[in-house]
């Protein structure tokens, strides 16, 4: 009797994630956490001409949570871009996601990977595909390998994260497709792809 019991209790506590529908379903995050993460990706071409150009990527409304922000290049890059890094933009303020000096990614080739592993005051870190390469967390050991950052919208305003980059290419060429994974933190939490 007692077997039973404990079998339908499990089941009662169960059933809510069992027969949810699946645009409510939970899923665990690698923090234990419950959570509802997405993906989404945008390409874009890189065109600029001997200046800093801001590609706008996704439109956030509300808090978010992202837990990867990543690119990967898909036609090889110009040989001069230099000073990449993702930042948002309220159209007045333009809070750092990685740090603004960047790094060069000039002539990285189809399959690099340009990625966030450190707080906001460290620079994306690339695995050019020229040859095989090892990235490492540039947290302390035991960190996860993404670093995670919350995001929240200026009220009432258009609020984009955006990929930066200088180049004296005129102009530069070259394709990447950027990934993030997030989840909302407030009920109008959302990205758009630009």
């Amino acid at each position: 009797m007692f077997r039973k019991i404990a079998a339908l209790a499990l089941f009662l506590a169960l059933a809510p994630l069992i027969f949810a529908p699946s645009s409510q379903a939970m899923q665990l995050s690698s923090r234990g956490r419950s959570s509802n993460l997405r993906v989404d990706s945008v390409s874009k071409t890189m065109n600029a001409s001997a200046t800093t150009a801001s590609v706008p990527l996704w439109r956030l409304t509300g808090t978010i949570r992202i837990t990867k922000i990543y690119g990967v290049v898909t036609t090889t890059i110009g040989a001069n871009h230099t000073a990449a890094h993702f930042r948002m933009t309220d159209g007045t303020n333009t809070p750092a996601i990685t740090l603004a000096t960047g790094v060069a990614v000039s002539a990285a080739g189809v399959g690099s990977v340009l990625l966030r592993n450190s707080d906001v005051g460290g620079a994306l870190a690339l695995n050019n595909s020229s040859q095989a390469r090892v990235t490492s967390s540039a947290g302390a050991t035991g960190q996860p390998f993404f670093t995670e950052s919350v995001l929240t919208q200026k009220l009432s305003t258009n609020t984009d994260i955006e990929y930066r980059y200088t180049t004296t290419d005129a102009p530069t060429s070259g394709v990447i497709k950027f990934f993030i994974e997030w989840e909302p933190l407030s009920d109008d939490g959302n990205l758009t792809a630009l």
